[in-house]
């Protein structure tokens, strides 16, 4: 069974955008078209990630083609739902592998 019937989600990832000068951060699109799969994260991965250091929590996974333009800090948002990637994607041949955390 091929992994793109895994990819049912299409969710847009968006980058800070530099110097606008707004109090509010901007976030320009890099993309509309992503497709992914975003299941929760696991306990066990969730407790991997906690630290006294850290200020954020593992909430969810996702799972891209590794053709996407990802990188740590960009914002998944998936209608309602928005997400921010806490850690290096993580290639697993032709997909990559991410960790989120939801914003509330």
């Amino acid at each position: 069974m091929s992994i793109d019937r895994f990819f049912t989600k299409t969710v847009t990832s968006k980058r800070k955008a530099s110097s606008t000068g707004n109090a509010v951060e901007a976030w320009a699109n890099v993309s509309t078209s992503v497709k992914c799969c975003i299941p929760p994260a696991s306990p066990g991965d969730a407790i991997a990630f906690q630290s006294l250091n850290l200020r954020f929590s593992i909430t969810h996974q996702m799972f891209c083609w590794a053709t996407e333009d990802i990188k740590v800090d960009d914002k998944i948002v998936d209608g309602a739902d928005e997400y921010i990637i806490r850690m290096q994607p993580k290639k697993w041949g032709t997909f990559y592998q991410l960790y989120l955390s939801e914003v509330a």
